[in-house]
């Protein structure tokens, strides 16, 4: 006689008709997921909106409105005021990442390759992703009154260093993302973030999540500036600006050298209440200004060193979260693995974003 009282774990008890199999682990998707999320970066730290229905998300834009002192005995009318609408849509095709098993590969390998390419799919969406949210916010930055809003005497500015799409400059000698920058380098690097801190301040950007986003080599450089690099620099006080003062060269005279304060990548480093962040994505020092892509992701970054921006800078609306199918080809005897999502992403607020570029 069958044991009807039997546990089935793998049942979902919380259905209205539990099965077998209802909780076995899609281990290609779940890994895609999971892969997806410890890559995500960039496109966490602006303002993201999941579209239920149709394609575009719609924020409006409402200010401007003055101030004044009431004189005895005249009528409030209301003052004028400068409203409108913007709209982000979704781009026209999904992104996808895929691959293909053959039978005999799989059979004679010694390791399982599935769970591997499936984290390499997440990976490759998550950069795919980040790679286009760095475009519009570089492009955030660029944009003047006439090109976001329709008028140069909108109430409403654009972005940049001065309202008009101009990006903050210096005289860099390294080559961008190439080159190992020099002190200099770094010391004009800081002086634009001041600069832009104070436009930021008199623009009412918001103080909390602003954000600076630049390249491998800069990071580092940031990173190191001003430590000592041997006893001469210690006698001349040289002291680390972004680095603890203890290790080889420092206080204590231990064996580990000055170590970083924000150790890894979603740390950052902290500049004057912004967090400066390194990526590997190939944005900065490149060109798409005729990449195929759709022309709000376009542009040429060859003189970008940096991008600094505070979340309502730009807005990525999601309607299809990550999504992984697989086919059995039989008639090629492989299986077909694929990745997609479907995004998009825009400009809310483009005196949030302020370029670094190199002059």
């Amino acid at each position: 006689m069958a044991n009807t009282s039997a546990i089935r774990y793998s049942q979902n008890a919380a259905l209205a008709s539990p099965s077998v199999g209802d909780l076995y682990l899609p281990v290609f998707g779940g890994q895609v997921l999971t892969r997806y999320s410890e890559y995500l970066g960039i496109s966490s730290m602006v303002r993201r909106q999941q579209i239920m229905s149709g394609n575009t998300a719609r924020f409006p834009r409402l200010g401007g409105i003055g101030a004044e002192r009431h004189a005895a005995n005249t009528q409030l009318l209301g003052l004028s005021a400068e409203s409108t609408e913007l709209s982000i849509a979704l781009d026209d095709r999904p992104m996808v990442s895929h691959f293909v098993i053959d039978d005999v590969d799989q059979m004679l390998t010694h390791f399982e390759s599935r769970s591997h390419w499936a984290y390499e799919c997440g990976q490759a969406l998550a950069e795919a992703q980040d790679q286009n949210t760095l475009r519009l916010l570089i492009n955030a930055s660029r944009e003047t009154p006439t090109t976001m809003y329709g008028g140069s005497s909108s109430a409403f500015p654009g972005g940049g260093i001065d309202g008009a799409g101009t990006a903050s400059t210096g005289a860099y000698s390294q080559a961008t993302a190439v080159t190992a920058p020099t002190e200099a380098d770094v010391g004009k690097f800081l002086n634009s973030l001041d600069a832009i801190q104070i436009r930021f301040d008199e623009m009412r950007v918001p103080f909390n999540d602003r954000t600076v986003c630049t390249t491998v080599k800069m990071w580092h450089a940031i990173r190191q500036f001003g430590s000592p690099r041997s006893t001469g620099d210690l006698d001349n006080g040289r002291v680390p600006l972004f680095m603890a003062d203890n290790g080889t060269y420092g206080a204590s005279a231990n064996q580990q050298q000055f170590p970083v304060m924000s150790p890894d990548f979603q740390q950052g480093i902290d500049f004057n209440g912004m967090q400066i962040y390194r990526t590997n994505i190939p944005v900065f020092g490149q060109n798409y200004s005729s990449d195929g892509d759709e022309a709000k992701y376009q542009g040429d970054f060859t003189k970008s060193v940096g991008i600094c921006f505070q979340a309502d800078a730009c807005a990525v609306v999601e309607k299809m979260a990550i999504t992984a199918e697989m086919d059995r080809q039989v008639s090629y005897q492989n299986d077909l693995f694929v990745a997609k999502m479907l995004t998009g992403g825009g400009t809310l607020r483009p005196e949030c974003a302020i370029e670094i570029s190199n002059d």
